[in-house]
C-alpha cells in the first residue's frame, strides 16, 4: 500500500518524522549527584532517549536522569530502586516520572525487571495529551489521555539530580529533542525518503480506503439484489406481453365474428325491406308503420357495434367471453 501511494504522490510537502530540534546530545555521560548537563526548553512535545548499562542496584532511590529546577519538577525523572531487578515487584524496572499540571510525581514502573551488566535502550515521548515509554524497541506503556504539563523556557537537566544519590550506571547516546517545523519533498522519484518521512500523510487516506471498501461491499450486495428483482420483473413483463398478445388475437377473432354477424343482419334487413315492399304491392289497403321497422334496424346495428366495443375491452383486460350476436327479426 505504501509503495502504491508513493508512486501516486507528486511533490507533496509534509512534516517529516525525522524533523526534530535536537536540544542536547552526548555520546557518554557520567552520573554523580547534581551533575548538570544542559538547560533545555521544555515544550508541548518532547522526546528523550538514551542507552544505559546498570553496574549495580542501589540501597535506596538513585537518580539516573532528571530535568527540573527543584524536586517537585520531574520532567522527566528516571530512578533506580532496590527492587528494580525483581520481577513482579511494585518498583520493577525503571521508575519514570513526568510532572503534570496537578501531579508533580505522575510515575510509572513499566518493567521489565533489570539485570546488571545489560544495556537497555530507553525512550520517552510526551505531548500535552499522551505519554509513551519504549524499552528496547517495545512499547511498555502508552497513555493517550495523559494530563497536560507546564512548559518552560529554561530547565536544567542532570545525570544524577541534586536531591538523591546518583545511580551506578553508564549513560550513552543521550538525545533530548522536540519536533520542529520542517518540510521535505515527498516526490515519488525518491521512494526511500517518501516511505521514511511522508507515508504518514496517507494514514487518513488508508482509513478512507477501508471505509470505501466496506461501502463497495454493501453496494455490490444491493446491485445483486436489484439484479434479481430485474430478472423477476422481466419474467413478469414477458408473461404480461404474452397475455396481451393472446387477448389481442381473441379481440381480432371476436371482431371478425361480429363483422360477419353484421353482414348477416344486413342481409336480414334487406329481406325485411323486400317483404315490406311485396306486402305493399299485394295489399295496397294495408298501411305499415315503416318508422318502427327503421328503428328496429337501427337498434340492431347499435347493439352489434356496442357488443364489438365491449368485446374489445374485455379482451384487452384479459377477460375474453363468447358473444352470440343479436339476430334480426325473421332471420334463422
Amino acid at each position: 500500500m505504501q509503495l502504491a501511494v508513493a508512486l501516486l504522490a507528486m511533490a507533496w510537502t509534509a512534516r517529516s518524522d525525522d524533523c526534530f530540534d535536537v536540544q542536547y546530545s552526548a555520546d557518554t555521560v557520567t552520573t554523580s549527584a547534581g551533575n548538570q548537563l544542559v538547560e533545555i526548553a521544555l515544550l508541548d512535545e518532547m522526546h528523550f532517549e538514551f542507552d544505559v548499562v546498570i553496574n549495580s542496584f542501589p540501597a535506596g532511590w538513585a537518580s539516573v536522569f532528571n530535568c527540573g529546577s527543584d524536586n517537585s519538577i520531574r520532567t522527566p525523572g528516571f530512578w533506580l530502586h532496590p527492587d528494580s531487578g525483581t520481577a513482579g515487584a511494585e518498583f520493577e524496572g525503571f521508575h519514570i516520572s513526568f510532572s503534570t499540571l496537578s501531579n508533580t510525581n505522575a510515575w510509572i514502573n513499566p518493567g521489565p525487571e533489570l539485570v546488571t551488566g545489560q544495556s537497555y535502550h530507553v525512550e520517552l515521548d510526551v505531548t500535552q495529551s499522551s505519554r509513551v515509554v519504549t524499552i528496547d524497541g517495545v512499547v511498555r506503556a502508552e497513555d493517550t489521555a495523559f494530563e497536560a504539563h507546564n512548559t518552560y523556557d529554561s530547565l536544567p537537566c542532570y545525570s544524577g539530580d541534586p536531591w538523591y544519590d546518583a545511580a551506578d550506571v553508564v549513560i550513552t547516546n543521550l538525545v533530548i529533542s522536540s519536533p520542529a517545523e520542517c518540510s521535505v519533498d515527498c516526490s515519488a522519484l525518491d521512494l526511500d525518503t517518501f516511505l521514511s518521512s511522508c507515508s504518514s500523510n496517507y494514514d487518513d487516506l488508508v482509513a478512507g480506503i477501508g471505509t470505501n471498501s466496506g461501502n463497495v461491499g454493501t453496494n455490490s450486495y444491493n446491485i445483486e439484489e436489484n439484479s434479481q428483482k430485474i430478472v423477476t420483473l422481466t419474467s413478469a413483463n414477458a408473461a404480461l406481453s404474452a397475455r396481451i398478445e393472446e387477448n389481442s388475437q381473441n379481440t381480432v377473432t371476436l371482431i371478425s365474428a361480429n363483422v360477419a354477424d353484421i353482414a348477416a343482419n344486413a342481409e336480414d334487413i334487406a329481406m325485411i325491406k323486400s317483404q315490406r315492399l311485396n306486402n305493399q304491392d299485394a295489399t295496397p289497403g294495408v298501411i305499415f308503420d315503416f318508422s318502427n321497422t327503421d328503428l328496429l334496424i337501427m337498434g340492431l346495428l347499435v347493439i352489434n357495434l356496442t357488443v364489438i366495443a365491449l368485446s374489445t375491452y374485455i379482451c384487452v383486460s384479459g377477460k375474453a367471453v363468447k358473444y352470440q350476436p343479436v339476430k334480426a327479426y325473421g332471420s334463422e
